[in-house]
């Protein structure tokens, strides 16, 4: 089933509702928290904090989910 074009308003609302700093209560991205949930807000941050071994065990546990999900290094 396609997806059908969401009214730009929609999706103006999501952003805003999803955005990092409204979950983080107001930092922006970069300001890291170390004991949030949103950490950082950076894409790729991932790749300071999961190593070879922590890929290896995800996928040993869950199988693909790290491909399929793009986090690969």
């Amino acid at each position: 089933m396609p997806l059908r074009r969401l009214p730009p308003a929609h999706v103006a609302g999501a952003l805003a509702r999803f955005s990092f700093e409204r979950l983080s209560r107001g930092r922006r991205p970069g300001e890291e928290d170390v004991h949030s949930h949103y950490r950082r807000g950076v894409a790729g941050d991932w790749r300071n904090h999961l190593n070879e071994v922590h890929l290896k065990a995800i996928t040993a546990r869950y199988g693909d989910i790290v491909q399929q999900f793009g986090y690969s290094t």
